[in-house]
This record gives C-alpha cells, structure tokens and sequence, in this order.
C-alpha cells in the first residue's frame, strides 16, 4: 500500500512517497521511501510517479490537503490520472460518478476543464513531456466522443456552426460544445478540425446558421479568431461567440462580439440565445 508520509521540521511539513513492505524475518511491516516529494504547499500530482496516482490513500492525503469538501479537487485527481496513464475506462468511471451524483455540465466545468488546463500548463512548464500530453490529450478526446454518442439529442430550431481560427490545432473546445449544445436542442455543425477559413465561410453562406462559435486556446489564436469573427459579421451578419482558454484575461478588443471563455457551460445556450435576439 502506497501513500504519503508528513516529515515537519519547524514550521515547513516535507512529504514522502512510501509504501509498506512486509518484512518476514521480524514478521511486521516496515516502511520504505519510494520518493521524496518536497515541501508540501508544492505537492501536485504530477510529482507523484504515474503507477501511484491512482493509489487510495494517495488520492485521499491530496483531496484533504485541497479542502475538498464536495470531492470535486478528489475527482480530478482521478481524471489527471486517468487521462496521463492512458485510462479510458477510468476516465469514463469519473465522468459517470460526477454526472450522476451532480450534473454533466458539472463535469466538464469543475473537473473535465481545470484538469486539461492544468495538464496544458505542466507541458507548457516543462513539468510532463509531450508524450504524456498526446496522450492525455487522446483519452480526453475519446471521452468527449463516448459522451456526446450516449447523450440524447432532441432536435431544435436554434442552429449553430462551431469552428476554430486558422492555425488553432485544438478542437476539445468545439467537441464539447457539439455534446452538451446538441443535449439541449440546437441543431450544430461542429467544423473544428483545421477546416481552411475559405471552406468555413462558404459553408456559413450555404448554411445561414443562427449563430457561430469560434474557440480558441492559445494566445496565437485570439488576432485570428478576432479577424475570423469580423469578417463573418461583416459577410453574412451571423453574431459570433468566441471561447476558449485563449480568452480567459481578455478584457477588451472583441466588441462587438459574444466573449464566453469562463462562462458555465449551462449558460452558454443563453448566451448564444441573447447573442442571436440581439441580431435580428
């Protein structure tokens, strides 16, 4: 059994890794270090070696330290585990319990999402290689693709084209729009695959959505996504909401325009609702 061992000298509290080995000559159990972890306000699971993340006590000595008193900080532990170890079905096993104990909006907005962001972060640190971010990258995707399969869709009037600006490379934003806006009744056209610019406003002139929604989630995105959604306005006269990490300190330079990038997925309808009235 793995978990975490609290060393404290003066005021500051070290952590270790251990586990218990069985020793059979003395016949009792004694620990043995696996990895010392540091000072523990910078302990964050991916210090800890990928074969124990998933381990009980691990996972409960870092929901305690999080003050998670509602498991969400326990339940995405658990996904952070999951989708950097390559773990679909555990992955699914927490979008399961989170969805039937809360809501799926609660999933992807207080767990699903701050544990992509933070896995984007570890990368972009220095702190997990490329490797475990293509790989928690794929589960993810898989994820999102079981959960819009399972949802019901009910077809509505309100109709919606999600897309991403020129040289954006992530779409999880449009996959998880398609899922939930498509749950609650619009008819959307997810085009968030690297489509050219030139194909997605000759789609918008075939198909005169209602609305569409461009996300994006690198800071090389926001010009392009700004210009993307001028020129739609400009062309056809079809509000855009834009969305995205890539919008999450913007605070200014998209007037004219929905912005959405830390709105709870259970209002963006209204958003796009409000955004399309406003329109007409």
């Amino acid at each position: 059994m793995a978990y975490i061992r609290v060393k404290k000298i003066g005021s500051t509290e070290y952590l270790y890794l251990v586990k218990s080995v069985w020793d059979k000559k003395r016949g009792t159990s004694r620990q043995e270090i696996i990895k010392y972890l540091g000072a523990a306000p910078d302990l964050a699971i991916g210090d800890i070696p990928e074969e124990y993340r998933g381990a009980p006590k691990v996972l409960e000595f870092l929901a305690s330290r999080n003050g998670d008193t509602d498991g969400v900080a326990r339940d995405r532990e658990r996904l952070y585990s999951a989708l950097t170890r390559n773990n679909l079905d555990g992955a699914l096993a927490v979008y399961e319990e989170v969805s039937a104990a809360r809501t799926v909006e609660a999933f992807f907005d207080a767990v699903f999402r701050p544990v992509m962001q933070d896995i984007g972060q570890r990368w972009a640190e220095g702190r997990i290689d490329i490797t475990a971010e293509h790989v928690a990258s794929n589960v993810a995707n898989s994820v999102v693709r079981r959960v819009r399969d399972r949802k019901a869709s009910r077809r509505g009037k309100t109709s919606v084209v999600l897309c991403v600006p020129p040289g954006e490379k992530h779409h999880m934003g449009c996959d998880v729009l398609e899922t939930y806006l498509a749950s609650r009744g619009f008819v959307v056209y997810n085009l968030g695959y690297e489509m050219p610019s030139t194909e997605v406003m000759e789609f918008l002139g075939r198909s005169r959505p209602d609305a569409v929604a461009v996300s994006a989630s690198g800071e090389y995105s926001l010009l392009p996504a700004k210009k993307m959604a001028d020129r739609i306005v400009d062309t056809y006269g079809i509000p855009v909401i834009l969305g995205g990490y890539a919008f999450r300190d913007v605070n200014g330079g998209m007037e004219g325009h929905t912005v959405c990038s830390e709105t709870p997925l259970k209002d963006v309808p209204r958003a796009i609702r409000r955004a399309v009235a406003g329109a007409r």
